[in-house]
């Protein structure tokens, strides 16, 4: 072969060789652009699914207040026979002594009743340290069919409220007590008597059982305690002297 047919083989191998390198670039440019337009182009959601771990924290979460629901009813099953209803009153009424049982109604603050035979199965409740901290309380009462009736609130401190005239020291509540539970036991979680649902002020109220001896030892106690003989005044008069002083 001459020099001249050797230059003009390795022209067109050339030629050839940059030939193909265009139509790969082309297929190139191609493929991206068909990709594109292949792809979805709805935007995923951005609200993920609740995970694993929230899921667990729920369950937990649900756990912890079973077992406070089921705690808190045990309690108020404990504290039930330290209540009864009083129909002197129309209202609930807590043991007071072995004679006299405490209630409420809308004309007393504390209204004390001589106990009647139904009520000699009612037992006696221990009178807790009056307390200025902030506890649960169990709030006890029953209607007339002898039903229970209870509910729970967190103290949330003291306030003082006129009561007839007079100045009385009462728990104040996450909420209102609903009238039914006039005269009902307020109780600690551990089962001691720490007051009584009272009318005061034209609603139901707290009134601590430290409230409740300073009331029933007043000089005009006539307008406070009603239907009650001379035992049950000494009775009350001797528990008076028992129950604990605030503890803070």
């Amino acid at each position: 072969m001459t020099e001249q047919g050797e230059r003009d083989t390795t022209s067109v191998d050339r030629r050839y060789v940059a030939t193909l390198a265009g139509i790969a670039v082309v297929l190139l440019v191609v493929g991206l652009f068909t990709r594109r337009w292949l792809e979805p182009t709805e935007t995923p959601s951005t609200v993920a699914p609740p995970s694993q771990a929230t899921a667990m924290q729920q369950l937990s979460m649900e756990g912890q207040l079973r077992r406070t629901a089921t705690f808190l009813a045990e309690r108020v099953a404990v504290v039930t026979p330290y209540v009864a209803y009083v129909p002197a009153s129309g209202s609930s009424g807590v043991r007071w002594t072995r004679d006299t049982v405490l209630t409420s109604d809308s004309a007393s603050v504390v209204r004390a009743v001589v106990a009647s035979t139904s009520d000699s199965t009612l037992r006696l409740a221990t009178v807790g340290p009056d307390s200025v901290r902030r506890d649960w309380l169990l709030i006890v009462a029953r209607d007339s069919a002898d039903h229970v009736l209870s509910t729970t609130s967190l103290a949330g401190g003291r306030s003082s409220v006129s009561c007839g005239g007079r100045s009385v020291e009462t728990y104040v509540l996450g909420a209102p007590l609903d009238e039914r539970f006039a005269g009902g036991g307020i109780f600690n979680v551990s089962g001691e008597l720490l007051g009584m649902a009272a009318w005061c002020g034209g609603r139901v109220r707290a009134v601590p059982a430290l409230e409740l001896r300073r009331l029933l030892a007043t000089p005009d106690t006539a307008a406070i305690v009603t239907d009650s003989s001379a035992a049950a005044r000494d009775s009350l008069a001797a528990r008076r002297d028992t129950t604990p002083r605030r503890r803070r």
